[in-house]
């Protein structure tokens, strides 16, 4: 469910950093993401989520030029052979839509490079990605996390 949540709130980031915020109607919003096959708990979640985020700051959220410019963060050689592209460039997109810190970046990385399943899917990036965004919701389940990895590497070679 965490992993479910967690696509809703970046689906909604996305529309949102797209500049649809002035068109921003949260009912029809809802119905799109019920035709794409979410529950109402799913989308309350997430629509509760980003509300308790953007109390402190709604602005970090859709400055398109931050007053800092940020540092970007490259794998090492070992962790390249740990995370595919993909994950990797799945948590940059959330890092750069300001829904993960550094430090959960960073945790992020050290968990996907723990769990030896390599190299670490997309798919299975989001899960690890959902336990730390939701941790409210459970931690990951590393054997949730490592299953996927056989479809994947059927799929990678």
């Amino acid at each position: 469910m965490r992993n479910r949540i967690l696509e809703i709130v970046v689906f909604l980031m996305d529309f949102l950093q797209q500049g649809a915020k002035e068109n921003f109607h949260p009912d029809e919003l809802s119905d799109t993401l019920e035709q794409m096959g979410y529950s109402d708990s799913e989308i309350s979640s997430a629509y509760k989520w980003m509300l308790e985020r953007l109390h402190g700051n709604p602005e970090k959220y859709f400055d398109k030029y931050p007053e800092k410019p940020k540092s970007l963060r490259l794998l090492s050689s070992v962790e390249r052979q740990q995370i595919s592209p993909a994950a990797f460039g799945y948590v940059l997109k959330l890092k750069n839509l300001n829904l993960i810190t550094d430090l959960n970046m960073e945790l992020i990385l050290e968990k996907a490079s723990q769990i030896g399943t390599y190299p670490m899917s997309e798919s299975q990036m989001k899960l690890l990605v959902s336990s730390v965004v939701f941790p409210e919701l459970g931690g990951a389940d590393i054997e949730e996390i490592s299953s996927d990895s056989a479809s994947y590497r059927k799929n990678f070679h």
